[in-house]
């Protein structure tokens, strides 16, 4: 929606091009952060549900 805004009215309001391109870092690291939960987080939250006592 960022991208959207600032298309449309980023040329009298340059702040929307700069907004737009922060929501696009902040979204990589979102992104980032995620995968590493769902590849390290939950599986060691799982085993440990299931009384896993090998952690690492």
């Amino acid at each position: 929606m960022a991208d959207k805004v600032a298309l449309r009215h980023g040329f009298e309001h340059h702040e929307l091009m700069e907004l737009a391109e922060g929501m696009h870092a902040f979204m990589a690291d979102l992104y980032s952060h995620l995968q590493k939960e769902e590849q390290i987080l939950f599986p060691l939250v799982k085993k440990l549900e299931h009384g896993a006592n090998d952690l690492p």
